[in-house]
């Protein structure tokens, strides 16, 4: 049982997610909502989601890397290390920036608001890494003050544009960028860094074989989920990819947004664990298994008798209740993956990690393009379950594997006192 300071943090984590992840469906929603022309709405969305692919491998570069690596050291050595991690930050951000111009300058017909996208990315990458700086000090509570800021302040501009009648394309998107400002001053604020306080080329440097192999792992991810979408459309129809995405957004992304808030608590842990002995690590994941399992058991029986009560209610989606057990069956299986995969990184194994993605999108794909061969969508869903019990299944063989070695990557200074999980 969790208790105390454990309690609390679990609690803002949770909520500091939840926060996140409204803020990320929020920007797609308002475009669709509050832009006249739906397929001006849908060049807006589009844009977003290639600014949320860059946001995500900068995350894999940085956030999720000071994640499993800060909590090992001591406070000196720590925030030298965000510092260099934000000067990082601040760097994938302008090169962002630049790609993402030149891009709308070869492709603007096709992309209209890249341009926009691009001047935006410095600061809502520095207001991500920021956050992944927080979380890897156990400090949930300010990221959860901050993330509230980005999000209230996000908001109002919004409800302003909207109030005066000057909702545009890229007002929306510039709304999104003072959000991210806003999060950031008040991180910086709280006492956090400027970036240019840290030396960019420090981080690939201290960090390369991490960043490298995170890295690696986000591209394998980015690439697989394009490729479920695009495999759906080709070899179904596009019908069945709204059918798809429905059940998706409404039964599989709630749970991805939790097992992100587990995986942002247990990483810090597990790492000052593997420093301590490999069986510290069993000993936290012995303690977090079996409430999660309950948790995914529940998940798939409540959620998939909901899901035969409220999808045939709406006429247009009435046809994706069936889908909503594969798709339960297969967020109950990442629940329980969160926290192998967050021991693999906690234990500095990114060459596994990458491994373990590799399997699970070769074995996912392949089960649906098994199911697609059918002609039913449905069994296409059965087949992405298949690929990813395969995957879980190679995670555990992996972390077994890790732990016959000395977890730790590389040797890190001690602190000097014990440390001491919570």
């Amino acid at each position: 049982m969790l208790r105390g300071r454990g309690a609390r943090l679990v609690g803002a984590g949770l909520a500091d997610q939840v926060v996140v992840a409204v803020a990320n469906a929020g920007n797609s929603l308002v475009a669709l909502l509050l832009l006249p022309d739906t397929g001006r709405a849908g060049l807006l969305v589009l844009a977003l989601a290639v600014g949320y692919a860059a946001i995500s491998l900068n995350r894999a570069f940085v956030g999720e890397v000071l994640l499993a690596l800060a909590p090992r050291f001591e406070p000196a050595d720590r925030d030298r290390l965000i510092r260099e991690g934000l000067a990082a930050a601040l760097f994938c951000g302008l090169f962002t920036t630049f790609v993402l111009f030149m891009t709308w300058r070869a492709f603007g017909a096709d992309l209209p608001d890249l341009g926009w996208v691009a001047l935006v990315m410095p600061v809502v990458m520095l207001q991500d890494t920021a956050r992944y700086s927080l979380l890897a000090q156990a400090r949930q509570q300010q990221a959860l003050v901050n993330d509230l800021g980005l999000v209230v302040v996000q908001a109002a501009a919004v409800v302003a544009l909207a109030i005066g009648d000057r909702v545009t394309a890229g007002g929306l998107v510039l709304c999104w960028g003072l959000g991210g400002l806003a999060g950031y001053a008040g991180y910086v604020l709280r006492g956090g860094f400027l970036p240019w306080r840290g030396d960019p080329r420090r981080w690939p440097a201290r960090t390369r074989r991490l960043a490298g192999w995170f890295t690696a792992t986000a591209v394998v991810g980015q690439v697989h989920t394009l490729a479920v979408t695009f495999l759906i459309g080709v070899g179904l129809s596009e019908s069945a990819i709204a059918l798809f995405r429905m059940v998706q957004v409404t039964v599989l992304q709630p749970v991805q947004n939790f097992n992100q808030a587990i995986t942002s608590l247990l990483v810090p842990r597990l790492s000052k664990a593997a420093v301590m002995a490999k069986e510290q690590v069993n000993v936290l994941l012995r303690k977090v298994m079996p409430p999660l399992a309950a948790l995914a058991v529940a998940l798939v029986l409540v959620g998939g008798l909901l899901a035969q009560l409220i999808f045939p209610l709406i006429p247009r989606y009435a046809d994706a209740a069936p889908l909503a057990w594969p798709v339960l069956l297969q967020a109950a299986v990442y629940m329980l993956q969160a926290p192998v995969l967050a021991a693999l990184r906690g234990m500095h194994r990114g060459p596994l990690q990458f491994v373990q993605y590799v399997v699970f999108a070769v074995a996912s794909v392949t089960g649906l393009v098994v199911g697609a061969l059918t002609g039913e969508l449905l069994l296409a869903a059965w087949g992405l379950v298949a690929g990813t019990c395969v995957g879980f299944a190679a995670a555990l063989v992996l972390y077994r594997h890790a732990l016959r070695k000395d977890p730790a990557s590389k040797p890190v200074r001690r602190p000097k006192r014990r440390l001491q999980l919570q």
